[in-house]
């Protein structure tokens, strides 16, 4: 009877690990696939923004609207790709894509 209980107790705590694992990889491609898009946008607003900067000191302020309306969009979507992924969030790159959405509706 020990031998039976050791053995479900075995498989109970065996059962819990895989649940665990499984759960934690799900977690790290979650975050994987946000840091992916998040490095994407933060591309795009970066690229945008210095084409609405340029736009704007040579005097196409039309030009420079339009690019900003854009980075605003891909700000926007950034923000919601990465609700729920501080860590993300914080690692930099997304905070100098921002540095430069700053930028760029300054000098409009």
């Amino acid at each position: 009877m020990s031998e039976d209980s050791d053995r479900q107790q075995r498989d109970d705590l065996s059962s819990r690990l895989q649940s665990i694992g499984e759960a934690t990889r799900q977690s790290f491609e979650e975050t994987h696939g946000a840091r992916e898009q998040a490095l994407r946008l933060s591309r795009q607003i970066i690229q945008h923004s210095a084409r609405s900067i340029r736009a704007t000191h040579r005097g196409d302020f039309a030009d420079a609207r339009v690019l900003l309306e854009t980075v605003t969009a891909l700000v926007g979507e950034l923000r919601q790709v990465l609700d729920g992924h501080g860590s993300v969030y914080y690692a930099g790159f997304v905070e100098d894509a921002q540095k430069e959405y700053a930028e760029a509706s300054a000098t409009l």
